[in-house]
């Protein structure tokens, strides 16, 4: 029986992010570990799936500018993002 990866969730949204970002011309500069490091730090487990929509954490560019990466980014809601 194959042995089951126990960050898949956190990997699965983590290549989200990357791919949507790249499909936005935006440049994401953080590999899985950064990531997954950073939201933690944060105290949010992307490994745990979010509940609410709308009140989900979200890793957001400072004035919306620049790449996604360490010290370019911070946390906020999808609504306060929007």
């Amino acid at each position: 029986m194959p042995k089951l990866n126990p960050l898949r969730h956190a990997r699965i949204c983590w290549n989200r992010q990357r791919c949507q970002s790249r499909d936005r011309g935006i440049d994401f500069n953080l590999t899985f570990e950064e990531w997954y490091k950073w939201f933690l730090d944060q105290g949010v487990d992307r490994n745990k799936p979010q509940k609410n929509a709308g009140n989900s954490w979200a890793m957001c560019r400072i004035n919306d500018t620049g790449p996604y990466e360490i010290g370019n980014i911070y946390l906020a809601t999808m609504r306060q993002n929007a």
